[in-house]
C-alpha cells in the first residue's frame, strides 16, 4: 500500500505583444512525505521531494502559424549513490521547439521536438557507475476546436 501527498503547480502567462506569448510554471511534488507499507507492515519513505520549472515562448509571425520554444529544469525522486549533498535529487534540463499550423478554421496541426540529457554518477565503494539517459522525442497532434 502506498500513500501519496498532494502536489501542486502555479503558472503565469503574459501576452508581451499581440503575437508573442510567454508562459512559466513551477511544479512541486513533495514525494518525500509519501509512505510505502509492505506486506509485513513496515513503513518506508522511498522518495525525495522534487520540482520542475517550465518556461515557454510562442510567436505568431502570421495569423495561421505559431512557432514555439521551451525550456524545463526537472528533478527526479531519487539521488545518486554516494551523493555529497544528501537529499539532493538528480536533476536535468530539457529543451523543446515546435510549430503549430492552422489548416482550416477549426483544425490545427502541431509538430514538436524535445531534447533531454540526464547524466549522473553512482559512486560505490568498489566502482563508479555512469548513468546517462539521452532522449530525442518528436511528436505531433491534430486538434479540432468546437466553436
Amino acid at each position: 500500500k502506498i500513500s501519496l501527498p498532494l502536489s501542486g503547480s502555479i503558472g503565469l502567462g503574459i501576452n508581451l505583444q499581440t503575437n508573442v506569448f510567454l508562459g512559466a510554471e513551477y511544479e512541486y511534488k513533495p514525494y518525500g512525505m509519501a509512505e510505502y507499507k509492505n506486506n509485513d507492515g513496515r513503513i518506508t519513505k522511498p522518495w525525495l521531494n522534487c520540482s520542475s520549472f517550465h518556461f515557454g515562448l510562442e510567436y505568431l509571425p502570421i495569423d495561421f502559424i505559431s512557432v514555439r520554444i521551451g525550456y524545463q529544469t526537472k528533478a527526479e525522486v531519487f539521488e545518486q549513490q554516494g551523493n555529497a549533498l544528501y537529499g539532493d535529487p538528480v536533476a536535468y534540463t530539457l529543451y523543446s521547439a515546435g510549430v503549430g499550423i492552422h489548416l482550416l478554421e477549426n483544425i490545427q496541426l502541431n509538430l514538436g521536438y524535445e531534447y533531454m540529457n540526464m547524466h549522473y554518477e553512482d559512486n560505490w565503494n568498489l566502482n563508479t557507475n555512469v548513468n546517462r539517459d539521452v532522449r530525442n522525442t518528436f511528436f505531433g497532434s491534430i486538434s479540432y476546436t468546437i466553436k
